[in-house]
C-alpha cells in the first residue's frame, strides 16, 4: 500500500499500529523522534492529537489518522519494527495486546513496554519480542531489531507464539484451569 506520507522517506520504519492514547508513552517517543532523526516513527491510528504538540510537528514522525483494519494491516507492511510503548501502570499490567499478534502475524520484530503480557512473550520467544525500560534500552532494542535480518528460524519462532496465542487456546487452557479449581475445592470440602 502506498503511504504517501512515507514518499521520499528512506530509513528505518518504526511503526505503531492502534489507538493514539494518553496511555503511551510519549515522553519515550519523543525522545526517540529526537535521538533518531534518520528514522519514521510511523503511527497509524486514530486521534493524532493525543501525541503532544512537539512530537506532531517532527519530521521523522507519521500519522495516517484513522485507517481501516485492513488498511491499517497493509501500512503495517512498511514497519520494519513494531513498537508497544504504553506507560506501564495498573491499567497496562492487566492489558493483553492484540497489537502484539498483528505484529507477530506480519512477521515484525516487537520492542515492547515491560509489561506482564509483553514480558511474558519476550520470555517465551526472545527473537521475537523485546520489553526495554527507559530511553536508553529502548534505542538499543530499536537498533537491534533493525539490524537483525529475519531468518527462517527467527520467522518460525514469532509464528509458533502467534499460534500460543491463540484466543481459542488461551480460552481452552483458562476453562481447564477453572476446572482444575473446582475439582480441587471439590476435594477440599
Amino acid at each position: 500500500m502506498a503511504l504517501p506520507e512515507l514518499r521520499g522517506r528512506t530509513g528505518p520504519v518504526v511503526g505503531y499500529a492502534g489507538g493514539l492514547t494518553d496511555r503511551m508513552n510519549w515522553t519515550l517517543l519523543e525522545a526517540i523522534a529526537e535521538r533518531r532523526p534518520e528514522w519514521t516513527l510511523l503511527f497509524v491510528g486514530h486521534d493524532p492529537a493525543a501525541a503532544p504538540r512537539a512530537l506532531r510537528r517532527r519530521e521523522n514522525a507519521v500519522f495516517t489518522g484513522l485507517l481501516s483494519y485492513d488498511r491499517a494491516l497493509r501500512a503495517m507492511a512498511r514497519f520494519d519494527v513494531g513498537i508497544i510503548p504504553v506507560r506501564t501502570g495498573a491499567f497496562s499490567h492487566g492489558n493483553s495486546f492484540l497489537k502484539l499478534a498483528d505484529y507477530l502475524a506480519s512477521g515484525l520484530p516487537v520492542v515492547a513496554s515491560d509489561v506482564p503480557d509483553t514480558a511474558a512473550a519476550a520470555a517465551r520467544a526472545p527473537e521475537a519480542v523485546t520489553v526495554a525500560t527507559g530511553t536508553e534500552a529502548w534505542l538499543s532494542a530499536l537498533d537491534a531489531a533493525i539490524a537483525c535480518p529475519t531468518t527462517d528460524a527467527v520467522r518460525r519462532a514469532r509464528q509458533l507464539l502467534l499460534e500460543e496465542r491463540d484466543n481459542a487456546r488461551r480460552v481452552a487452557g483458562l476453562v481447564a484451569g477453572l476446572e482444575e479449581d473446582r475439582v480441587a475445592r471439590t476435594l477440599e470440602a
